[in-house]
């Protein structure tokens, strides 16, 4: 389960990454995207979310705050809208900006696209001197739907958490935006966060009795392909 879910991230990763260091396309955002490459570095926008079959990959500047994006879903356009710092939906460009990673994965809401994605966002060009960003982004409903085959039994939660112990992406899409100690005893949220921080790819199993003195199976991994944590539940009488 791990392994197909840290592959999928992976590979939007690596095709954000050799997008972000090609030095055309930094020299195309890093000039106010003359026209002379214009339709060479578009083209490979539309071609890349077409190819992959992401729900949209984009590019945006940092000096002209413009967002190029190709849409693969619905009517399937390219398009470009223009980033504000007025607008709490576009807070994303400069809180990766100042945040100054070079890679980030990221739930969100596109304006425009009007729909909620998980970003694979990458940053182009110098940390300290970014050109723009660029990334991959993977249609949540999908996502959500996936996670609901990987996962076995009806009362089980499989979750992946961030750092501040928030749930990204989860099997059920109301629990998205959630803290999952909400759904854990508190000393097991500390464990899981405690040895988190040491461990990568190590899957930890381990079990503990909730308030209705049923015994709760779990087991957690930090992914390869971020910070964020795969966290699985399930009752005993529905694992057995």
């Amino acid at each position: 389960m791990a392994a197909k879910i840290n592959s999928r991230i992976s590979r939007a990763v690596e095709t954000s990454q050799i997008f972000a260091k090609d030095p055309m396309n930094i020299k195309w955002v890093g000039e106010q995207e003359e026209k002379v490459s214009d339709d060479l570095v578009l083209n490979k926008i539309e071609s890349i979310a077409k190819s992959y079959d992401y729900s949209n990959f984009f590019i945006a500047s940092t000096k002209t705050r413009h967002y190029y994006y190709s849409e693969n879903f619905g009517e399937k356009h390219m398009g470009v809208t223009t980033l504000s710092k007025d607008n709490q939906q576009d807070n994303w460009f400069d809180e990766m900006i100042e945040s100054k990673k070079n890679m980030e994965l990221n739930v969100n809401y596109d304006r425009a696209m009007d729909d909620s994605f998980l970003f694979v966002n990458i940053l182009m060009g110098e940390v300290n001197d970014p050109v723009g960003i660029t990334g991959v982004g993977l249609s949540l409903n999908e996502i959500t739907k996936e996670f609901q085959n990987y996962k076995v039994g009806s009362q089980s939660n499989l979750w992946m958490v961030d750092n501040k112990g928030i749930i990204q992406l989860s099997d059920k899409k109301d629990d998205i935006g959630r803290k999952y100690n909400e759904f854990i005893p508190q000393n097991i949220f500390d464990e899981i966060k405690n040895k988190s921080q040491d461990t990568t790819e190590n899957v930890n199993v381990s079990q503990y009795v909730n308030e209705n003195n049923e015994i709760m199976d779990y087991a957690y991994c930090k992914l390869a392909s971020s910070d964020w944590i795969l966290f699985y539940k399930i009752p005993r009488a529905e694992s057995i």
